[in-house]
This record gives structure tokens, C-alpha cells and sequence, in this order.
């Protein structure tokens, strides 16, 4: 099956990069996002293997936020207030992709 957002096929090391002048919050929300619309779609399918792939992404977005989680700037309060924009703004719920123009 092919992947929905993330691949999970193993990627290059092509050499490290730094992270230290990143926004750890942007990247935490995008992943939060991701995660959210994998948990949606996981709970409305009855297809086995949309199923099975969006369980591996969630487990690939949940690792990517960990990782900015652990970031020195990044703190439980952006975590708090990202969580509480993603909800209000609906993302846990399956939303249509925007159209390519």
C-alpha cells in the first residue's frame, strides 16, 4: 500500500544537519497535525490495510514529535497551546486535502 504522508521506507544518510537554529514548534505542529489526521482516518476506515499503513505512520509522526519534544527550545507550554489550536481548529477530524493548481 502506498504511504498516506509519511514514507516508511528507510531513508539516505546523506550527513547530519543542525537543528539548533530550527522552530521546534512549527515542526512539532506539523507532525501533531499529521498524526491527528492519521488517528481520524485509522477510526473511520474499515479498510485492513489503510488501517495497517496509517498505524505505521502515526507511529513515525509520534516519533518525529518526541524528537522535537526533546529540543532545547522546545517546551511543554508550545506543546500545550499547539494541541489546544489543533483541536479547536478541528485537525483530529479527517479533513480533504487542498487541490493541487
Amino acid at each position: 500500500m502506498p504511504s498516506i504522508i509519511y514514507n516508511d521506507r528507510p531513508r539516505k544518510r546523506n550527513g547530519g544537519f543542525s537543528t539548533a537554529e530550527l522552530d521546534p514548534a512549527t515542526f512539532f505542529k506539523t507532525h501533531a497535525t499529521n498524526y491527528y489526521q492519521l488517528r481520524a482516518l485509522y477510526n473511520s476506515t474499515t479498510d485492513y490495510n489503510e488501517k495497517y499503513q496509517a498505524n505505521a505512520e502515526m507511529a513515525i509522526a509520534e516519533r518525529k514529535m518526541a524528537y522535537w519534544r526533546n529540543h532545547p527550545d522546545f517546551t511543554t507550554t508550545h506543546e500545550m497551546d499547539i494541541i489546544s489550536e489543533l483541536k479547536k481548529r478541528g485537525v483530529n477530524t479527517l479533513t480533504k486535502p487542498p487541490e493541487n493548481s
